[in-house]
């Protein structure tokens, strides 16, 4: 019985110390965020331990809530509840660390609407997640310490001792305090900072207008069209979309770093548009604007609602591979990366493309492979020259390029280490040496090359980037265009959505436009304005006008201008009205399709 009696109070002694333990941990989660961020933003970007405090203070409420549902739960009667109460603990802390490993990854925070959006195909976020785990038997011990951690959470002893229950307390009323602090940041990046429940909850995006509103929106005369002559040209079209390609990476572009030297230099053989800002964050956002033509990409949706890939962009009967294919084009989209990622390649066909091909193609089949299983930059070219080989002069084409290499985690495919500049000093090295394949093969005698990025890049803003591009810091991408017979600066505000009414102008006999012309093959276009959904909170839409710029709070009837310089008030409610009218259209054409699936 001795025997017996000391190894029940051996286990009885390892149970307390262990739940004692894993409330030991659980601060270090939340510290783990404020290195995290203090990493991100620090090295290279001169904000070293700026969002230290303001981190805790905005997560505090969350371990607030987690010590009185632990304490609650070691009282509570019967056991099953305080078993449940622990259950939600466990979900807090799993959905915390899962948005750390995003962040750490991918450089935005989790919400769980996009969550549902790249759950159909988890194949790239899989190999994120190795990539995070480490090796096999790596990921196994962090695999098995976890469970471990969540066992003792979920099955702690009856009667935790006085001092497991001591330091709990001692640990809640400290965040309490903690949260209580004044510590605010008054900064472009105070996205970084938001708790994940804020970033969820607070969705003011999905709120939707009023019915009368709607239907008087919906029902409204389109504006008298005024029509001029088009250009009607049938040149070849290469359309470059490189990923991240940002203004800030460029000299030419009046950045802050000199990471595309290559592209840098072939600048003063194309017309440079320093005013091109992106429609949205990422690259599905990015193509719906530059191949789709949507102005403003903003649906109604958020985490209770049911979303796809490209929601409110499916079924467009107005997009860039549909004006090539109305006028005789072969029209294809080629890319090193999957295309069953987030539906892609099915997208890509509903709005016209006759041919694509992803990471799929045997031409890959002995290439290495960087994130998402994609082959380096050098493989899309190698391949896009030959896909240009075997075309016909008989018809005129158009080719879409997508790359991959510099995306998150910015691999760069020469050593397979992470780091950006040298990520985007290959991607740079590469498009150089592919336009001057270009020129070598005399493509340019009837032949046009759009190099575009799809997104600013997804790392912080830094001081000096907001210093000189402002607000536009979030949005600005660079735009080349070379093969026009002419060269130059173009300082007009474009946005990418604005390729659509372009190629109209350039493949017609007649352009047709209703309100204020548009189009980057226009020397004397001034542009329109430009509208950019910010990716850190996607209520926020970024206001670009030839006037002036402004801040929209997306909010249903109560969607407003939050911050303006420069736009009149009857401009702003023209803009407002514009930004209704596209979403409600959107949320239309979503329910078509819907309907004939």
């Amino acid at each position: 019985m001795g025997v017996t009696d000391k190894s029940l109070s051996m286990k009885h002694v390892f149970h307390q110390l262990s739940i004692l333990i894993v409330l030991l941990l659980l601060p270090l989660f939340f510290f783990w965020r404020v290195i995290l961020v203090d990493s991100l933003i620090g090295t290279g970007f001169g904000l070293d331990g700026v969002y230290n405090a303001a981190v805790l203070n905005a997560d505090a409420p969350l371990l607030v809530l987690m010590g009185l549902l632990l304490l609650g739960s070691w009282y509570i009667k019967p056991y099953a509840v305080g078993v449940g109460l622990r259950v939600v603990v466990l979900l807090l802390l799993l959905f915390y660390i899962a948005d750390l490993i995003v962040f750490q990854q991918f450089g935005i925070r989790i919400l769980l609407s996009s969550v549902q959006i790249y759950a159909a195909d988890t194949t790239p976020i899989r190999e994120q997640l190795q990539e995070f785990l480490g090796g096999p038997w790596l990921a196994i011990a962090k695999l098995v310490l976890l469970s471990v951690f969540a066992l003792v959470l979920l099955f702690p002893p009856k009667k935790p001792w006085k001092i497991t229950v001591l330091f709990c307390s001692l640990l809640t009323l400290s965040a309490i305090v903690v949260a209580l602090m004044p510590w605010k940041v008054n900064y472009v990046n105070s996205w970084l900072v938001r708790n994940y429940l804020g970033a969820n909850f607070f969705v003011p995006e999905a709120a939707t207008y009023g019915e009368g509103f709607v239907a008087d929106v919906l029902n409204e005369s389109t504006m008298g069209e005024q029509c001029e002559a088009g250009l009607n040209q049938r040149k070849n079209v290469i359309i470059l979309m490189v990923e991240s390609l940002s203004s800030y990476q460029s000299q030419v572009f009046g950045g802050i770093h000199d990471w595309t030297p290559g592209l840098d230099a072939l600048a003063s053989e194309a017309v440079v548009y320093t005013n091109m800002h992106a429609g949205g964050f990422a690259t599905n956002e990015g193509l719906v604007s530059i191949l789709g033509g949507v102005r403003l990409f903003a649906p109604f949706a958020h985490m209770f609602r049911a979303v796809v890939p490209f929601q409110t962009a499916w079924g467009l009967e107005n997009t860039v591979p549909r004006e090539f294919n109305k006028v005789g084009y072969h029209t294809a989209f080629l890319t090193t990366g999957p295309l069953g990622f987030s539906r892609k390649g099915d997208w890509l066909r509903d709005i016209g493309f006759q041919e694509t091909e992803g990471n799929e193609h045997p031409f890959y089949g002995n290439w290495p492979r960087v994130q998402f299983r994609a082959a380096a930059d050098e493989a899309l070219y190698a391949r896009s020259l030959d896909w240009i080989a075997e075309r016909s002069t008989q018809q005129p084409w158009m080719l879409s390029l997508l790359s991959i290499t510099t995306h998150q985690p910015y691999l760069d495919p020469e050593t397979m280490q992470p780091n950006p500049e040298q990520a985007f000093r290959y991607a740079d090295r590469q498009a150089a040496a592919f336009i001057q394949s270009l020129k070598k093969s005399a493509y340019f005698e009837n032949g046009i090359l759009l190099v575009i990025g799809d997104h600013r890049s997804m790392t912080p803003l830094s001081k000096k980037e907001e210093d000189i591009y402002g607000s536009a810091a979030l949005s600005r991408v660079q735009f080349l265009m070379f093969g026009q017979g002419r060269t130059g600066v173009h300082n007009g505000v474009f946005q990418q959505s604005d390729l659509l009414p372009s190629f109209r102008q350039w493949l017609g006999n007649e352009y047709c436009y209703g309100g204020q012309p548009t189009s980057v093959f226009s020397p004397e276009s001034i542009g329109r304005c430009a509208m950019h959904v910010r990716g850190s909170q996607h209520s926020l839409v970024d206001v670009f006008c030839p006037q002036g710029v402004g801040l929209v709070r997306l909010d249903g009837d109560a969607t407003k201008f939050i911050q303006n310089e420069g736009i009149t008030a009857e401009k702003q409610a023209v803009i407002l009205r514009a930004i209704a009218k596209e979403r409600l259209e959107g949320d239309q054409r979503h329910l078509r399709w819907q309907s004939n699936q």
